[in-house]
């Protein structure tokens, strides 16, 4: 999800290659740069996932399509499933519900946490006890396990990539960090064989939307 590594390869298909649609993009940190570069060569970027709002929010692109939901669709999805489900999956009242918001600091993973935020303001889960972004590329994420280990939140939503996903739930798990419940953003929260083999029976409380 290198920005310049994705800038570097749509140049080279459209001045080399000479295509005419490009298909694809993972990280929406590519996604906001390369969407202007294909738009103004008038060629078609077709994108797969890169689901923040910031991509195309009030660009009134011409050429550019994604077929996906966005961020906010992901910040809907998490919070109407805990206003559904809390009281019978967790016996707390979702009013009374303790949120952590955590996320990677690029466009992806803060354009989660404001749907998040739109949606627990609109469901009226207005306990939000911790908010904290950080580096997708951290080599170290013990600050923000102490945090929430502090904030005793009772449900984690996390937008993340990998291996920062791998790091956080490992650092996590070493330094004994409890939660009733993690709702997982990001293709490593997918990978649930993966996860299983490192953590077990404890991924039965994680949740991926």
């Amino acid at each position: 999800s290198k920005v310049d590594v994705g800038i570097n390869e749509a140049e080279r298909l459209l001045n080399q290659e000479k295509v005419d649609i490009i298909v694809g993009v993972y990280s929406s940190a590519q996604a906001v740069p390369l969407a202007a570069k294909v738009e103004q060569e008038k060629k078609i970027l077709w994108i797969n996932s890169a689901i923040a709002t910031t991509v195309l929010k009030d660009k009134h692109f011409q050429y550019i399509f994604r077929p996906t939901v966005n961020s906010d669709g992901y910040g809907q999805a998490a919070i109407s499933f805990l206003a559904d489900n809390a009281k019978t999956k967790l016996g707390i009242d979702p009013k009374d519900l303790k949120i952590a918001l955590i996320d990677e600091d690029g466009p992806y993973g803060t354009a989660v946490q404001q749907g998040d935020e739109v949606w627990a303001t609109k469901k009226g889960l207005s306990s939000i006890v911790l908010k904290e972004s950080y580096s997708a590329s951290a080599p170290d994420l013990s600050s923000l396990i102490t945090k929430l280990r502090r904030a005793r939140a009772d449900v984690i939503i996390h937008a993340g990539y990998n291996p920062d996903i791998t790091l956080f739930l490992r650092q996590g798990r070493e330094a004994g960090l409890k939660f009733k419940m993690l709702i997982g953003n990001g293709a490593g929260y997918s990978q649930l064989d993966k996860l299983r083999e490192t953590f077990g029976d404890d991924v039965d409380n994680f949740c991926n939307i």
